[in-house]
């Protein structure tokens, strides 16, 4: 590589009890495309963060062709030619697609905008890349793959000198893919540096010069992309542990599921969905961010709509077919944002551990609770999680975080549903909180119930669950039975080298 023309040095970044990023440095060349490798919480997107301004290092140095930069917010990245074309779309959706790409930069004099300007900028830009959309059109009429379109074209109109590209295929098609690589080529023949993120190892061969790959917040390796083959990568984005292998001893009786997925398929989302879930079974689901782990849950229980496939769900002994709405009578949905969508903050804990069994807690007189019932529920509960609380009466947003999802989880173990859709359930909270989570979680499985988990932390699902489906762009890659590695599950995490689903034994 020549001289650097953008260059990262001893880049560090503290969050309360996690160090995000410790001491992290790479170089890359102008008209350079360098994939940022990494896990999940490696530290790629607190990195990249930082460098487009919504995130302010703790310490280190950005050098941008040889001259030391500051970049405190967005408005710093953007004035230092950075654009960030980011995974979640950023749409303004009852806005036409002009408006989303020119709205931080309308040509105008004096404050008065010049449309037909705006429009001769987006039909240069939409010629250049090969787009063909209605400038006019209202984003939320378009799919989510020509949405991505206009978030790249977006950060192209402002002639960028760095483009940052934050897992940009999730949502697009073959045929889109293969536009945007040739995009990147355009940019990388007309001189602009290139940080391209993903998990989908098998895109970077033709893309890519350079690999950076990081692991816990620090540079594990990098260099040429020749010299890193796919299980190199993968074994150095995981560590040595990568081999460990756990095998379940528990038996699973399989002669009837109690939930079965055909053929689940969600526009954009889902595609080609097939599992059986069991009495007493911990299903694991894995995939790296993106993969459609939460989306999968989601769908299931009529939060997220469905365009095709079809549920059965064991009733009297009998499969019976049952849509998402029905079925989430059935299931108690641990939700990945416990914050925002899984407790009502300002009220108290007895409030939201009883409040998905309303129904139960009738008194003679409908529909008015029975208060001495209530009370007595919520203290047996608050005393077999060991919920440490002043009073059932404490607001639920002053609880610690494990202290919180033991609260959510106890909603559900006073509903009893047979299912569990767990979504990270231990992510986020201390070591001991863990601990006494998965205890409960192993209970509910002895006692019958049936456990969909899905965790972003390998560890945490090998020894611990019974079976394992691996996800990747929103479909099953891989489904590992007794054992696995984590070398195996991250294989099948990076690869859609199969549609259908292998089984190891």
């Amino acid at each position: 590589m020549k001289s650097p023309f953008l260059s990262l040095k001893d880049i560090s970044k503290r969050f309360t009890g996690v160090q995000a990023l410790d001491h992290v440095s790479m170089d890359i060349g102008k008209g350079e495309v360098v994939a940022l490798i990494g896990a999940n919480g490696a530290g790629k997107s607190t990195l990249m963060n930082i460098l487009g301004g919504i995130v302010q290092k703790d310490s280190g140095t950005i050098w941008i062709n040889g001259k030391q930069v500051e970049i405190k917010s967005p408005i710093d990245a953007f004035a230092n030619g950075i654009a960030f074309v980011h995974q979640e779309l950023t749409s303004l959706n009852t806005l036409p697609v002009v408006d989303n790409l020119m709205l931080t930069s309308y040509p105008n004099t004096l404050g008065i905008i010049h449309d037909r300007q705006s429009q001769k900028q987006v039909s240069e830009i939409f010629t250049r890349l090969g787009i063909e959309l209605n400038y006019n059109e209202k984003m939320g009429n378009l799919s989510p793959g020509d949405q991505q379109l206009v978030e790249i074209s977006r950060a192209l109109l402002q002639d960028s000198r760095i483009v940052i590209f934050d897992e940009p295929t999730s949502s697009l098609s073959k045929y889109e893919k293969d536009r945007l690589f040739k995009i990147i080529d355009g940019l990388k023949n007309n001189g602009v540096t290139v940080i391209y993120i993903t998990h989908l190892l098998d895109e970077l061969q033709g893309l890519c010069e350079r690999i950076v790959i990081l692991r816990n917040g620090q540079v594990v390796n990098l260099g040429n992309l020749a010299d890193f083959p796919h299980k190199r990568i993968v074994n150095e984005m995981i560590g040595e542990e990568s081999e460990r292998v756990v095998r379940q001893n528990k038996s699973i009786n399989k002669s009837e599921p109690v939930l079965r997925v055909n053929n689940l398929y969600c526009r954009g989302v889902l595609k080609n969905i097939n599992f059986d879930l069991y009495q007493g079974e911990i299903l694991g689901v894995w995939g790296l961010m993106g993969s459609g782990r939460t989306e999968l849950l989601r769908s299931l229980v009529g939060l997220d709509p469905i365009s095709s496939g079809e549920l059965f769900y064991r009733q009297s002994g009998k499969m019976v077919k049952i849509s998402p709405l029905e079925l989430n009578k059935h299931v108690g949905f641990v939700t990945e944002d416990r914050r925002n969508e899984g407790l009502f903050q300002t009220m108290s804990v007895k409030i939201n551990l009883t409040i998905a069994s309303l129904t139960n807690l009738f008194g003679k007189v409908k529909p008015f609770i029975n208060s001495r019932k209530e009370e007595q529920l919520t203290t047996e509960t608050i005393r077999k999680l060991q919920i440490k609380v002043t009073s059932a009466n404490q607001t639920v947003g002053t609880l610690s975080g494990g202290n919180q999802q033991k609260v959510v989880i106890g909603r559900w173990l006073l509903r009893d549903p047979d299912i569990f859709f767990l979504d990270e359930p231990i992510k986020g909270i201390d070591v001991g909180s863990k601990a006494e989570i998965k205890k409960i979680i192993g209970l509910l499985s002895e006692q019958g119930k049936s456990i969909l988990l899905v965790s972003s932390e390998i560890d945490e699902l090998l020894g611990f669950c019974d079976r394992y489906i691996v996800m990747c762009r929103g479909q099953l890659t891989r489904e590992y039975m007794g054992n696995a590695t984590t070398s195996q599950l991250m294989d099948a995490a990076t690869s859609v080298r199969s549609a259908n689903r292998e089984v190891s034994v």
